[in-house]
């Protein structure tokens, strides 16, 4: 469940004086855009106003909204001439609805959520062949799919890459479509060069744009450039502050980066407008050397999904250690389909057994999958005393990363 902040907590974090509130409400072929300019530190109104037009063209009237909130702001701009918006394609007001209703459901980032997500950017589609967001919406969900139903991300990623190019084919200025392809030219074909001239792209197209900058940011963490990965994507959380998966990925990228007192601050904060039991947590406490805490926060969220795992595996830790857990932890999972149990986590179970062999066995497994964790084996510290392997080095080329 989304937590509501209240208004002046929201400017805070925003690091702004002013909010624009504001509804859409659709009637037939007629829509109502009512906006409000909040003073946000006393919650007082200072301007409100409503905007109508047919609901194939409600990107004009967001236009005319825009326009009269900047020119409230800057006193009506009288010694500035007005330019004229570029003419725009009329939307399908269906496929817009239906878009944006997969757009919220992608946000979740839950098993359930992102069937619905995928449905809804397919019924943009069915509804406007020619709407090029539908496309690129699409190319981002299908991999998060498959990975919430413990598929293959690489059985997602033709089809994916297909819907990113054909947004980009009917837009190429979208930078979302630029954003779905960059993403998918790192995890699938592992094309950085391509793979960053496309982000890069998408943040000309669209700076504010906070999918783009969590995009570039897992960019970055792949090539190893950490301050800056940490940098966007703080940018993204500043674009969509009370998003759970902008903020939590903060805190992922101040783990990488070894700042492990910010990380952990960070997923608390996270947890705030998402309860759940990230893993993330658990790998920052375990890399603070806190492992008996570390160790509850896994257990803790797995208690209700797998409650015999968890006897199993608290048994095992309170007999054997660490490495009784880990050992634990392997035979119950490496031959399992449970939930958890892709090739990426058994090779950091291995890991922490000091297994290297073993560790980049399976991490191969996880490259012929495509999944996202490969890219970051240069740079997340779980593996850090395994790279003296020579398969590492292996891995690195295979997926061209070698510096």
């Amino acid at each position: 469940m989304r937590v509501r902040k209240p208004l002046p907590q929201i400017a805070q974090a925003l690091g702004v004086d002013a909010v624009v509130e504001g509804s859409v409400v659709r009637s037939g072929s007629k829509v109502r855009i009512s906006a409000q300019l909040i003073y946000a530190p006393g919650d007082r109104h200072l301007w409100a106003e409503s905007f109508e037009g047919p609901a194939n063209d409600v990107l004009s009237v967001q236009d005319d909204a825009a326009r009269a909130i900047v020119e409230h702001i800057q006193g009506k701009l009288h010694s500035q001439p007005r330019q004229s918006t570029p003419a725009r394609k009329p939307l399908h007001p269906d496929a817009y609805e239906a878009y944006l209703r997969g757009l919220y459901f992608f946000d979740k980032r839950e098993a359930e959520a992102s069937d619905k997500s995928a449905d809804y950017f397919r019924k943009a589609i069915a509804a406007d062949p020619q709407f090029a967001p539908g496309y690129a919406g699409l190319a981002e969900a299908l991999p998060a799919l498959n990975w919430f139903h413990g598929k293959p991300p690489i059985e997602a990623m033709s089809e994916a890459k297909v819907a990113a190019q054909r947004a980009l084919e009917l837009d190429d200025k979208l930078a979302e479509g630029h954003t779905a392809l960059g993403a998918l030219l790192c995890l699938y074909d592992w094309n950085w060069d391509e793979a960053e001239k496309e982000l890069k792209r998408a943040l000309e197209l669209n700076p504010n744009n906070s999918l783009a900058h969590n995009r570039y940011m897992m960019w970055l963490l792949s090539t190893g450039r950490l301050s800056e990965a940490v940098a966007e994507a703080k940018r993204a959380q500043q674009l969509d502050p009370l998003s759970f998966f902008t903020n939590r990925e903060v805190g992922h990228s101040l783990y990488v980066a070894r700042r492990y007192d910010e990380a952990l601050e960070q997923l608390r904060r996270a947890e705030e407008l998402k309860p759940t039991h990230e893993h993330w947590i658990s790998s920052v406490l375990e890399q603070q050397g806190k492992k008996e805490e570390a160790i509850r926060a896994r257990l803790e969220s797995m208690v209700e999904i797998l409650p015999e795992d968890v006897s199993a595996l608290r048994q095992s830790y309170a007999t054997d250690g660490w490495d009784g857990y880990w050992r634990k932890w392997i035979q119950l999972y490496s031959s399992s389909k449970q939930h958890g149990a892709t090739p990426y986590f058994i090779a950091a179970a291995e890991a922490r057994l000091g297994h290297a062999d073993k560790t980049w066995e399976w991490m191969e497994k996880s490259a012929d999958q495509r999944e996202v964790w490969v890219t970051w084996i240069k740079v997340d510290p779980i593996f850090d005393h395994v790279r003296s392997h020579p398969r590492y080095a292996q891995l690195l080329r295979r997926i061209n990363l070698v510096d």
